[in-house]
């Protein structure tokens, strides 16, 4: 500390390829090892906020495609556009207001309830943990604190999702459909097909 900015900075940086990071001055912890620790609750939460943008944006893009200029298209686009205007930090403190304040339904952070153990650490991931540790308690509860900023991060991917979707099967449809109408199980198998064929 002793040494001029610039000198502590090419010190940090030949330390770099060793894999020291320096010394956390929240924890005082090397930051490699925080990184360690860290790393599979945030990998974590990317996988199931990646799952919801395609479970519910996949689906929410061919309803507007299939139901254009109907209420459902009109009402995707309003979602579509409000998910990738708003700051993440502003709808993750929206929910928290709502689903923590307000009605209680959810926790506002932490991985898992202060009186429930972590699961046997196998991976890291508490919920893959709880799965190979037979856990039910622990799934319970990191799934009830992964809910709300799983489906926050997703939001704005969600949008996206959407919109694509939606662009990419009225693309697909103007090329492909006829002037006849399609029985409802083959319409639903031609919108899935059709969809996979134009994000291709």
């Amino acid at each position: 500390m002793d040494q001029p900015i610039w000198a502590q900075y090419v010190d940090y940086i030949k330390d770099l390829p060793a894999g020291n990071f320096g010394t956390s001055i929240r924890t005082q912890n090397p930051v490699l090892s925080d990184l360690e620790n860290y790393f599979p609750a945030t990998l974590e939460l990317i996988i199931v906020a990646f799952a919801f943008a395609i479970i519910i944006g996949v689906p929410l893009g061919i309803l507007a495609a299939v139901k254009k200029d109907s209420f459902w298209d009109h009402a995707s686009r309003l979602f579509s556009i409000s998910g990738v205007s708003i700051p993440v930090f502003f709808s993750g403190l929206l929910v928290i207001l709502v689903f923590y304040g307000y009605l209680n339904w959810l926790p506002s952070g932490g991985r898992i309830d202060t009186g429930v153990h972590a699961p046997t650490h196998i991976t890291g991931f508490y919920i893959l943990d709880s799965l190979l540790s037979g856990d039910v308690i622990a799934l319970k509860s990191s799934i009830h604190h992964l809910l709300l900023p799983a489906l926050v991060l997703s939001y704005a991917q969600l949008a996206i999702v959407t919109r694509q979707i939606r662009a990419s099967m009225l693309r697909y449809l103007a090329r492909t459909i006829y002037e006849r109408r399609l029985p409802t199980a083959s319409t639903a198998i031609f919108c899935w097909s059709a969809t996979l064929c134009a994000t291709r």
